[in-house]
């Protein structure tokens, strides 16, 4: 996860292995609760999250966990959110 903290957005690469069909990042609250859902990663297999939940409202600053799924890897990583 780069930049961590972020202000705008960051970058997530979960380092999808080769030939591993790519998952999706969804990121939660400290309170568990699913705060968005990236499903489509950039050609180079990495995510971006600005900082909006799914209906594109700002979320407020904070500690968030981001969770990479697919079929074969979980990957977590804790994201810093500064505003």
């Amino acid at each position: 996860i780069h930049p961590n903290p972020f202000i705008d957005v960051t970058s997530m690469d979960p380092g999808i292995p080769s030939g591993e069909p790519s998952g999706r990042v969804c990121i939660y609250g400290l309170d568990g609760r699913l705060i968005r859902s990236l499903e489509t990663p950039l050609e180079s297999g990495s995510f971006l999250w600005d900082g909006t939940d799914s209906s594109g409202s700002s979320v407020p600053p904070g500690t968030y966990f981001a969770v990479f799924e697919s079929a074969a890897t979980v990957v977590q990583g804790r994201v810093v959110l500064l505003r």
